[in-house]
């Protein structure tokens, strides 16, 4: 069996569907792991591996949001002469942006990791790029899962004890906006870029157990000649 990545949409079962077929296959689901392995690799502490994957605002929207601090508090500006307004102090926003050649050391620490794990063994995999990082890699079928937002939404409610639709919308775009970021920025590719991606599930439509079966019926003949070749 191959490597199986799986992603998806916030609220689209993503986590269950992953667990559920690791559980099926007897074999580990891998995040958390490689993000600490990571950490090891470039001898950091795990905190600075998760504040890199935590993609940084532009300097536009550091800007906007130093200024939006500074209207709800204008008494939090830089200390000026008698008479002088003073500045907005933007250097604390810089100071979690990583260098080039930091975010270099992470990414090829990050391959090498994903890589191994899928030379290596069966794992299945939901870890933040590794559909890109192994989209090339014969032995690794992709799976992105997805649903229509008012169920999405609906999920994100229940999972999270929200009461509000609005809460929940304003969620799915933070994380799905934080995972389009982080693709972007340390791959430069488009989340959403269904070339990525094996299989394409609805959960909306198909029920986990369904999503489950296909993706194992599927993922178990990734890698095997196309009829006729």
């Amino acid at each position: 069996m191959p490597a199986i990545t799986v992603r998806g949409h916030s609220g689209s079962l993503t986590t269950e569907i992953a667990h559920r077929v690791a559980e099926r296959l007897g074999v580990p689901v891998m995040d958390r792991h490689i993000l600490e392995e990571t950490a090891r690799r470039l001898n950091v502490p795990v905190e600075q591996v998760e504040e890199m994957e935590r993609v940084p605002m532009t300097l536009r929207e550091r800007i906007v949001d130093a200024l939006g601090r500074h209207l709800q508090n204008p008494w939090a500006m830089v200390a000026g002469p008698p008479g002088h307004m003073g500045a907005v102090g933007l250097a604390a926003y810089y100071d979690h942006l990583p260098h080039q050649a930091d975010q270099q050391a992470y990414v090829k620490a990050l391959e090498n990791i994903v890589h191994d794990l899928a030379t290596d063994d069966s794992v299945v995999l939901t870890t933040k790029g590794s559909q890109v990082m192994l989209n090339q890699h014969e032995a690794a079928f992709h799976v992105f899962t997805t649903a229509p937002l008012e169920v999405r939404v609906k999920r994100i409610m229940a999972r999270n004890l929200l009461s509000k639709e609005e809460e929940a919308k304003a969620m799915i775009d933070r994380i799905d906006g934080e995972r389009k970021a982080y693709l972007k920025r340390y791959f430069n590719v488009d989340r959403d870029d269904l070339r990525l991606y094996d299989l394409v599930l609805n959960t909306g439509k198909v029920s986990p157990e369904d999503a489950i079966e296909t993706i194992l019926n599927l993922a178990q003949k990734a890698g095997q000649p196309a009829p006729g070749e």
